[in-house]
Formats: structure tokens, C-alpha cells, sequence
């Protein structure tokens, strides 16, 4: 059994997160930015994902965010940091993880 794809995005965007060092007080250089970014933006575009959210948190507070691609296809409307997502019964397991 192999790893899915969106758990092979997850670990790199992981990855990268933990880049986010305790000396960078409350933003991101862009060197670390364009880390984030290049990997996402690459696999939107080999995989055609419409819409990618992410959050850099650090001590608890949001350091950085950013959207990529389109939250809706039909009106081109572009994603942002701020879009929510509807989750549906895909909620279950993502707040069951959180409490684990």
C-alpha cells in the first residue's frame, strides 16, 4: 500500500512548514515563501487541483497564508487564504485525527 497522493502533499507542505524557524518572529522571508510555494504550485498544475489553501502558524499565531488556483470554476472566482471549504462527512476523520 502506497502513499496517496494529498498524503504525499501533506508531508512535503509539512515539511516545509517546519522550515518556519523559531527566528522568524511574525512573517515568512520570501525565500521560505517561495519554498512553500513552488511545490504547491507544481502540483496544482501536474495534478489540475482547482483550489489549495495553506497556513504557516508558529506559537500559535498565523505567520502566513495564501490560496492558489480558483475556489470556484464556473464564475473564476480565485481562491484565497480566507475561502471556506465544505467538508461534508470528509470532516469525520480530519476531527478525529485533530483529537488524536
Amino acid at each position: 500500500m502506497g502513499i496517496t497522493r494529498s498524503a504525499q502533499v501533506f508531508i512535503c507542505v509539512s515539511t516545509i512548514i517546519c522550515l518556519a524557524d523559531a527566528g522568524s518572529a511574525q512573517t515568512l522571508s520570501r525565500e521560505k515563501v517561495k519554498q512553500i510555494e513552488q511545490p504547491i504550485t507544481a502540483k496544482i498544475s501536474k495534478d489540475r487541483i482547482p483550489a489549495f489553501s495553506i497556513a504557516v502558524a508558529l506559537e500559535g499565531k498565523l505567520i502566513w497564508s495564501n490560496g492558489y488556483g480558483m475556489a470556484d470554476l464556473e464564475n473564476f472566482v480565485p481562491e484565497k487564504a480566507t475561502t471556506a471549504y465544505r467538508s461534508a462527512s470528509v470532516g469525520k476523520p480530519i476531527t478525529a485525527t485533530a483529537v488524536i
